[in-house]
């Protein structure tokens, strides 16, 4: 099991409504109860990329752009910047892959333009 399953699972159950009856659960788990917790998760977990720390650098006239490492389920991290303005409009998304940049479409469901929207635009709950 990777550690990126096994730091998510440490967390789903250290934010429990009923920590003891978890902790007792986890303390006896055997590998299959591992695998069973993964499964009761979701495929989406699996799917999810893993971020770095998210860079803030200022622009000209509120032009902001945040820069994040991102690691993807069997595949190399790699950075992607989103490109916007403090004062809302259009945000572009920069790749390695698309250094030209692509247009986010709907900017506004993942809230305001800033770290935690950076969150959101990789969640799959948006």
């Amino acid at each position: 099991m990777n550690d990126r399953i096994r730091r998510r699972l440490e967390l789903r159950r250290s934010s429990a409504a009923t920590p003891h009856r978890n902790k007792t659960r986890f303390a006896k788990a055997t590998r299959n109860d591992w695998k069973g917790l993964v499964d009761d998760m979701g495929e989406d977990l699996m799917d999810r990329p893993v971020l770095g720390k998210i860079k803030r650098s200022n622009g000209v006239a509120g032009q902001v752009s945040y820069t994040v490492e991102v690691t993807y389920p069997d595949e190399d991290t790699s950075p992607v910047t989103f490109v916007g303005s403090v004062y809302g409009g259009p945000v572009v998304m920069l790749t390695e892959s698309m250094p030209e940049g692509v247009f986010v479409n709907d900017v506004e469901r993942f809230g305001v333009f800033g770290p935690d929207w950076v969150r959101r635009f990789f969640s799959n709950k948006a």
